[in-house]
């Protein structure tokens, strides 16, 4: 278990670390320096949206204070030309006013100085929790320029994972677009709709009510990817796109590439449900509850029917 200190001072790379969270901390402060630093970076084709973000985690943050000036005594200390060394005036002057201040940083070299003045430090270090684990899909808002600068680029600037899906909302034009990192570069999603032989191909073929819609649907849809997982409310329609997605790669659908699907129910409980009970009869019975969801794709009246005619 890590133990965090109650009350911090931060720099600016602390801000502009997405990992960083006020709520993790009793209170922070920061300086005018590096509140002018955000200002400064919002424009930045590399780094403007995570200083936006940043700007709206210190303006929404009900536990920081922004210190706008420290006692110049201890100037002479530091080369005050340096934006960095300013900052650690600052810290210093947190510190002698409060000394439950933590100083806190991801620069090594104002970590090293700090330390040499007394000033109690520490390393910004991201510790996950459960809230930061991976989701397979996230969503920023960028500007045009932002949002052409990282979609043409071969750089992951985003830090994406292998497959991961991005929303992006570009805030000029107040569009909507959906990319995948495919390992080497953003790709663009792009989906077929859903056939099979219980859909009419013309009328009832399935397609994306929403752009997650749109990322279940192209995740069913990638080949190279072999075990896929999904998680949503209920009512989304996760079991009815999967189910006939799953019906069109059936052999005997339109050059399906499998001859059986298999339906694998966990004896694992959910979270915050009864334990299953013991279900009588056959393997026809108690399949009937679980496999109703077939019998609402298929517009079949009995799962047992169904079953033995396939």
């Amino acid at each position: 278990m890590v133990i965090l200190p109650h009350k911090i001072f931060v720099d600016t790379n602390v801000l502009l670390n997405p990992s960083f969270k006020f709520e993790d901390y009793e209170f922070v402060k920061t300086s005018i320096i590096s509140v002018e630093e955000l200002d400064g970076l919002k424009k930045d084709p590399e780094v403007g949206y995570k200083a936006r973000d940043a700007t709206k985690k210190l303006k929404n943050a009900i536990n920081c204070k922004i210190e706008i000036d420290y006692d110049f005594s201890i100037e002479n200390r530091f080369l005050s030309h340096r934006a960095d060394n300013f900052i650690l005036g600052f810290a210093m002057q947190v510190w002698k006013d409060d000394n439950e201040y933590f100083f806190l940083t991801d620069d090594f070299n104002l970590y090293i100085k700090a330390t040499a003045f007394g000033i109690p430090c520490d390393l910004f270090e991201f510790k996950e929790s459960e809230g930061d684990k991976y989701s397979g899909i996230r969503e920023v808002w960028l500007a045009d320029r932002e949002y052409i600068n990282i979609r043409d680029s071969e750089i992951n600037q985003l830090d994406c994972f292998p497959n991961e899906y991005v929303i992006i909302n570009n805030t000029t034009k107040d569009e909507q677009y959906l990319y995948v990192w495919n390992g080497e570069y953003l790709e663009e999603v792009k989906v077929k709709p859903i056939t099979n032989k219980y859909l009419n191909a013309t009328k009832d073929a399935i397609v994306y009510f929403d752009i997650y819609q749109k990322a279940f649907i192209h995740m069913l849809q990638n080949e190279n990817v072999k075990i896929m997982i999904t998680d949503s409310v209920y009512g989304a329609g996760k079991s009815y796109i999967m189910l006939h997605w799953a019906l069109q790669q059936l052999g005997s659908n339109n050059n399906g590439r499998y001859n059986k699907m298999y339906f694998v129910k966990s004896d694992s409980v959910p979270e915050g449900r009864k334990p299953y009970p013991a279900i009588p009869g056959g393997i026809l019975e108690k399949s009937e509850g679980i496999l109703g969801i077939l019998c609402d794709t298929t517009s079949e009246d009995s799962i047992s029917e169904f079953m033995n005619r396939n």
